[in-house]
């Protein structure tokens, strides 16, 4: 599914860029950057800055990042402990399921 809206998201931002548009595109659908996507001459890829002790500060700076932080974030914001620990059962079980398409080459739909 991830796959399948990073290539709607992708689809998006290449109108936006060949339509001249100006504004912010954001996502944490990294698998986006990995699409072979037209029209991004105009484009300029931006990130949240941190600061020495890993925290935001709320300012842009150049460059792209695939860390999307939701453990931290969950965890600063007090997500229940119980709630953290199972989403982290949860992303090593995707992991194995990723591991197994990209062995075998299927593809999410």
């Amino acid at each position: 599914l991830i796959v399948i809206l990073s290539t709607v998201a992708g689809a998006v931002l290449e109108g936006m860029a060949k339509d001249g548009m100006r504004g912010m595109f954001a996502t944490h659908l990294h698998d986006i950057f990995k699409l072979p996507l037209k029209h991004l001459d105009r484009v300029s890829y931006k990130r949240m800055a941190l600061d020495n002790a890993d925290e935001w500060t709320y300012r842009l700076e150049d460059g792209v990042t695939f860390d999307s932080r939701a453990f931290s974030t969950a965890r600063k914001f007090g997500l229940p402990t119980n709630n953290l620990n199972r989403a982290e059962e949860l992303k090593s079980i995707m992991a194995k399921c990723d591991e197994r398409k990209d062995a075998d080459g299927s593809q999410d739909e």
